[in-house]
């Protein structure tokens, strides 16, 4: 769920970094492309607001 978070706020280096330990050293490209397009398809993060 990390992973998939990062790399929905755009933080590709730490998704990456998840991917690295959830796949054990094996190749995390498929995977990264994978949660991209997963990203893409859901919808936006909520924003927060100040309540007033």
């Amino acid at each position: 769920m990390a992973a998939l978070t990062a790399v929905r706020y755009g933080r590709s280096g730490h998704a990456r970094l998840e991917l690295m330990m959830l796949c054990e050293g094996n190749d995390i490209e498929e995977v990264f492309k994978s949660f991209a397009v997963i990203a893409d398809a859901m919808p936006e993060p909520a924003k927060a607001e100040r309540v007033q």
